[in-house]
């Protein structure tokens, strides 16, 4: 490739006082000079009407000269310059923050850093980014990056919401002042939302709000499925602390309902206005410090009459001895045990 050159040379006062040599050279070898006369300060000018058109690769509005070889250097300025091809970059040469270069190879380009990108694009309906990576490997990423606080941070110019994607042992940590994070089905109807409100996760679909397995064994549940607020294999179980071993609790099957199981049952006798029912001896302690736990059904041979404590129990045993006017023996069932909050 040919490289044109134009060098400029101040004249000797003797000669000109106000003048300088014009002289054209391909690959350093000379192509002729001129002399250009200034008033002033010597320099260079383009007048309106004297352009360089970059599209067509030449000097247009510019009259041929009178001087054969200044015509023959315009002639052949116009042939070089013109019948460079335009299209891929396919030879570079290194300068500042360019390294490597010739016509094949890898070329690095150092750039100041942080690297600022500012423009628009993208409309309506039709969303882009100013940076778009591709990698066609099936083994590659679009887009890597690596930091000592987050691989990538990325943020709503519009809203509150941003995130941090690989930071510290977390995949990815997002933040908002509606929820942290939304997740969404493309082409099916669950979606689900974290971090929401006082919320940790909320979901949602039209086969049920939340699946869960264990893997390690055969249990699962599904979450507001169909009609069912629960729905899957197992027992419902609620785990309480142990009442003397601290390192130890007890796991308790959970009927939901007067109607769906009995916890325990056994024989009482009201004497006095007053029924002694010996409780689960594995709970007892929870029941004494919390009556309203346990809910006593009292099964009588005459009557059936229930109490949510064993006040009201008493209450109505007493009412319902003093209506027979005899002391009453009855078959208590304990259907319902609340669960209490756990020690973490």
């Amino acid at each position: 490739m040919t490289v044109l050159s134009v060098r400029f040379t101040e004249l000797p006062a003797t000669e000109s006082p106000d003048g300088m040599w014009m002289e054209m050279y391909a690959d350093d070898k000379p192509l002729g000079r001129r002399v250009i006369a200034a008033a002033g300060t010597p320099g260079v000018t383009f007048a309106s009407g004297n352009d360089l058109n970059m599209d067509g690769n030449s000097i247009t509005h510019l009259a041929d000269p009178a001087a054969a070889q200044d015509a023959a250097t315009k002639a052949y300025v116009d042939t070089q310059v013109g019948g460079v091809p335009g299209g891929d970059i396919t030879a570079v040469n290194a300068g500042t923050g360019l390294n490597g270069g010739g016509t094949s190879g890898d070329v690095t380009l150092n750039l100041d850093i942080p690297l600022a990108l500012s423009g628009s694009a993208g409309a309506s309906g039709n969303p882009a980014g100013l940076i778009q990576a591709t990698n066609t490997s099936s083994d590659g990423y679009g887009v890597e990056g690596t930091g000592n606080t987050a691989g990538g941070y990325f943020k709503d110019s519009n809203g509150s919401g941003y995130a941090y994607v690989g930071a510290g042992h977390y995949g990815i940590l997002g933040y908002g002042n509606e929820m942290g994070g939304y997740f969404k089905d493309r082409d099916n109807s669950g979606y689900a939302q974290v971090g929401y409100g006082d919320y940790g996760i909320r979901g949602f679909g039209n086969f049920g709000g939340g699946r869960f397995v264990d893997l390690d064994n055969s249990g699962y549940a599904r979450v507001s499925h169909s009609t069912y607020k629960i729905y899957g294999n197992g027992t419902v179980n609620f785990v309480q602390n142990h009442p003397e071993n601290a390192d130890e609790v007890i796991v308790y099957t959970a009927p939901e309902g007067d109607e769906v199981a009995t916890y325990t049952r056994g024989s009482a006798k009201l004497v006095n206005g007053e029924a002694r029912i010996p409780s689960m001896a594995d709970h007892r302690q929870a029941i004494a410090e919390q009556p309203a736990l346990a809910r006593y059904t009292a099964l009588s041979r005459w009557a059936r009459m229930q109490g949510s404590t064993r006040e009201a129990l008493r209450q109505n045993m007493s009412a319902a001895a003093e209506l027979l006017g005899k002391i009453e023996e009855f078959d208590p069932k304990v259907h319902k045990v609340d669960a209490p909050k756990m020690e973490k």
